[in-house]
C-alpha cells in the first residue's frame, strides 16, 4: 500500500465553543469532555495505524492560537500541524492540503485522507479499507447518515 498524509481535523474543546447542539441538553462541559474523547479516540486509531508505517498524521487544529496548538499536538504525540485559519470546511481542507504540501509534510506520497474527529465508531479498519480503495480509485467519499461525509480521501495515482 502507498503511504497517506491523514490530515485530522480537530477543534479544541472548548467550554461553550464545542458541540453546542449536543450542550443544550447534557451540559457545555459534559459536551467539551464529549469532544476531547472523541479526539483522542480519533487520534489513538491514527496512531495505530501510523505506527504500521501506513500513514503520517497532520492536525488540523482549530480554536487555539499556535503555541496552544504546539502542546495540545504533542500532549497527543503529533509532531505535524496546522492552524485550520478562516472560511467554510471546504475551504479548510483545502489550506491544509496545500499547507502540507508547501510545508513538506506531504514529500513523495500519492494519498491524502481527511477526517474529523465527530466519529465515535472509527476504527483502524476504515483507514485501512480506505488506502486499499485508493490503490484504484482517484477519490472516496465516506457517507454518513445526514447526507454529507466523515472521510475523504485523494488518489494522485
Amino acid at each position: 500500500m502507498d503511504k497517506a498524509l491523514l490530515i485530522v481535523m480537530a477543534k479544541w474543546h472548548a467550554y461553550g465553543r464545542c458541540k453546542t447542539r449536543l450542550s443544550k441538553d447534557i451540559g457545555k462541559i459534559s459536551s467539551a469532555n464529549v469532544q476531547k474523547k472523541m479526539t483522542e479516540h480519533t487520534v489513538s486509531v491514527a496512531k495505530f495505524i501510523e505506527k504500521k508505517g501506513l500513514i503520517d498524521i497532520s492536525l488540523a487544529i482549530s480554536g487555539l492560537g499556535f503555541k496552544k496548538s504546539k502542546r495540545w499536538s504533542n500532549e497527543l504525540g503529533i509532531k505535524d500541524f496546522n492552524l485550520q485559519g478562516k472560511g467554510c470546511l471546504g475551504e479548510k481542507m483545502r489550506r491544509q492540503i496545500l499547507l502540507n504540501k508547501r510545508l513538506g509534510f506531504y514529500k513523495k506520497m500519492k494519498n491524502i485522507i481527511l477526517i474529523g474527529t465527530d466519529l465515535p465508531d472509527f476504527c483502524h479498519m476504515d483507514l485501512l479499507n480506505t488506502l486499499k480503495k485508493l490503490k484504484t480509485n482517484d477519490l472516496i467519499l465516506g457517507p454518513s447518515n445526514d447526507g454529507g461525509y466523515w472521510l475523504i480521501a485523494f488518489s494522485e495515482r
